[in-house]
């Protein structure tokens, strides 16, 4: 992946992943990342170094936080978190300025009525998907 720099599109859905290549770090002109249905606990926090990423894809994997880093990735406007374990939300995630769409669908946080409310507070959010 490392010799894919100009890399733009990349889908690793249900490729069974438990852990990012470190190689994905040198895409840096990644604008949309699909990791939906893998096995990944965590994100490395040089995630948050993919500044051309605009879509994140990390739903149906049993996540259970994201890197405060995360909020490096600047252009990042769609970050869609259904079906894993996430508990909640950095605030330096949730209030990134170029952050439009944001789901949390049937997830822990989802349920939690005071991470709802502060995520619904988000004025840059034009959609906030929350249902449990």
């Amino acid at each position: 992946l490392g010799q894919l720099g100009q890399l733009r599109h990349l889908n690793l859905s249900i490729c069974g992943l438990d852990t990012l290549p470190e190689s994905l770090q040198r895409c840096t002109k990644l604008q949309h990342l699909d990791l939906f249905g893998n096995r990944l606990l965590r994100l490395p926090d040089w995630v948050g170094q993919l500044h051309s990423l605009e879509t994140l894809y990390l739903g149906s994997n049993p996540l259970q936080s994201v890197p405060p880093s995360l909020a490096g990735a600047l252009t990042l406007n769609w970050l869609n978190m259904d079906s894993t374990q996430i508990k909640t939300v950095p605030a330096a995630v949730s209030a990134m300025p170029s952050l439009r769409r944001l789901s949390l669908r049937l997830t822990p946080a989802a349920r939690d009525s005071e991470v709802r409310e502060s995520l619904l507070s988000r004025t840059q959010l034009t959609e906030c998907g929350l249902d449990v």
